[in-house]
């Protein structure tokens, strides 16, 4: 699952954009309004989490054996369950679970898995703890088509101010730089200054820099002909919790 995922810290919260393509290599089988981004809040979590990575888990004669979004929403709602002591806590316990996921998947494989260019699972998760300071978490899930012991999760904290999401980084790069290419998309840029509603535009500007349809974005990155769609963009803020912004929202 090729995907622009941006994420944004401001003073007033965090915003989270993302495209809705999913295909595969050869666009012959794509879906235009996939969700990436998801709610989370049920006290004392109220974030956001979004996916990027592998898709599906599929034998090669077609049966489906993990529709991995759902599998993370499963995981998701079996981590709210836990007693947890904050949000670092929480994603370690998820990671667990899509792990545990993933070691079940590949015991039942019988042969290789048909794994788009052995693509990681990746899981941001972007919010607050009993209202405390926000928080930020990148899992990932590697080694889908290894065997079941070389399954692997890595779980990174990020910065507040560690805006990383995941996309194209020739894209984003150019839109740093102010390449003239992309003047339509401004403004691009991300500062610590930023307020909520300017963060909303710029996120939302700088993933549809990235979709496959905008000739000078697939003329530097072939990646972005699998970026598309429409945007998605929700912010979580410490009052209010996970909201989608009007216009971008499911």
């Amino acid at each position: 699952m090729s995907t622009a995922i941006v994420r944004i810290w401001t003073c007033e919260g965090l915003v989270i954009a993302s495209d809705t393509l999913v295909s595969n290599d050869s666009l012959d089988c794509a879906q235009y309004t996939a969700q990436k981004i998801f709610k989370i809040d049920r006290s004392p979590v109220r974030a956001a989490y979004a996916i990027a990575g592998q898709a599906k888990i599929i034998q090669p004669d077609g049966e489906l054996l993990l529709d991995v979004p759902l599998a993370v929403h499963e995981a998701v709602e079996e981590a709210l369950g836990e007693q947890l002591r904050d949000l670092h806590w929480f994603s370690m316990v998820l990671a667990n679970l899509m792990k545990d996921k993933i070691r079940n998947v590949q015991r039942a494989l019988r042969a290789n898995p048909k794994i788009d260019k052995e693509w990681p699972i990746h899981i941001f998760v972007d919010g607050y703890y009993r209202s405390e300071d926000p928080e930020r978490f990148h899992i990932t899930i590697s080694k889908l088509g290894a065997l079941p012991d070389w399954a692997k999760k890595r779980i990174l904290q990020d910065e507040s101010f560690d805006n990383f999401g995941v996309g194209s980084c020739k894209v984003q790069k150019s839109l740093d730089e102010d390449d003239s290419s992309f003047d339509e998309f401004k403004p691009s840029k991300i500062t610590d200054k930023l307020s909520l509603l300017e963060a909303i535009e710029v996120a939302g500007n700088r993933v549809r820099a990235q979709f496959g349809k905008f000739a000078p974005s697939l003329a530097i990155d072939p990646l972005c002909r699998h970026i598309g769609g429409r945007v998605m963009i929700a912010t979580v803020t410490r009052a209010r919790g996970f909201e989608w912004v009007a216009g971008f929202a499911s």
